[in-house]
């Protein structure tokens, strides 16, 4: 790989935008895929569309510990999460002013949401993630699928649309695309940290974390539009939910996972702070300007914090 900065620059912006346009894509076929073989809806939505949403972060996360550059796992998973909560719910509420959340998230997603982030900061916070705590962390992901689709079976929607081989097709490129965007996004972290002297698991934390999320950002404001502003909140405890069990578990079955101090010790505490916040915001089913802002100030600070 080039070792010019302003080139190593270009291949880390094309190489995210590859990864997240490859990762919509995949999503979007294997839905249809799904839907022509007769699955449901529902199913679809809380499995391949919930996975899907967490693919730039799990092939970029298996690729950095295949590259002995395991710190960059625990950055995208915690920098995601914080970024979910304080940028994209603070420009939601910034922008919509006020919304009102119909759906009854405290019955199963809030629950599971409080436990995947209590499993994260406690099973990371001393600087290690054991082969135990990546099976424990897969088990409670298969269990809130396993409710939340007991939950949601009259749900189901049986639509059905024509089975087309251009569906596969097109799966096989996004997929090929999300190995190739990751790959070099990964190798193009790992040299920029170093030009930069800065931690691969810093710029995971910020600048991979908003480019991941950048397509969940796009999708709330354009909800906000649609007056389905309340859909952001659906986006982050799902994302959350998938980013701190499959994204931290999956990889460590592949090496050890390296949760360097500066995470463990400031970007941690960050994530628990805006975890409380997110559930006093939402707790009565109400989210305004002033909690939005609250929430950029601190995702502005989140960034500072960072790189001092």
């Amino acid at each position: 790989m080039p070792e010019s900065f302003f080139l190593l620059i270009l291949i880390f912006i094309i190489s995210l935008a590859v990864l997240v346009v490859s990762a919509d894509k995949f999503i979007a076929f294997a839905e249809k895929i799904g839907l022509a073989l007769g699955i449901p809806a529902f199913v679809i939505g809380v499995t391949v569309v919930a996975l899907g949403t967490s693919l730039p972060e799990l092939v970029s996360s298996i690729i950095a510990v295949m590259n002995d550059e395991s710190s960059i796992v625990i950055g995208n998973v915690v920098g995601s999460n914080i970024t979910n909560i304080l940028l994209i719910l603070g420009v939601v509420g910034v922008v919509a002013k006020r919304f009102s959340i119909t759906f009854n998230f405290k019955k199963v997603d809030l629950p599971f949401f409080i436990l995947s982030t209590a499993f994260l900061y406690f099973t990371t916070v001393d600087q290690q993630f054991t082969f135990i705590e990546g099976i424990i962390g897969l088990a409670i992901l298969i269990t809130y699928l396993v409710i939340t689709l007991s939950s949601g079976k009259d749900l189901l929607d049986d639509s059905s649309p024509k089975l087309k081989p251009s569906f596969f097709l097109w799966l096989i490129l996004a997929g090929f695309g999300i190995y190739l965007g990751a790959k070099y996004n990964v190798e193009s972290v790992i040299m920029l940290g170093e030009k930069l002297s800065v931690p691969p698991a810093i710029i995971a934390l910020t600048a991979v974390a908003l480019g991941t999320s950048l397509p969940e950002l796009f999708v709330s404001v354009a909800a906000i539009r649609k007056k389905k502003a309340e859909i952001a909140v659906g986006n982050i405890l799902g994302s959350n939910i998938f980013n701190g069990l499959l994204i931290m578990g999956v990889p460590r079955f592949l090496g050890v996972l390296e949760i360097p101090k500066e995470v463990a010790t400031v970007s941690l505490p960050i994530l628990m702070g805006a975890s409380i916040l997110f559930i006093l915001f939402t707790w009565n089913k109400k989210v305004n300007w002033l909690h939005g802002t609250i929430l950029l100030v601190g995702y502005a600070s989140f960034i500072y914090f960072s790189f001092v």
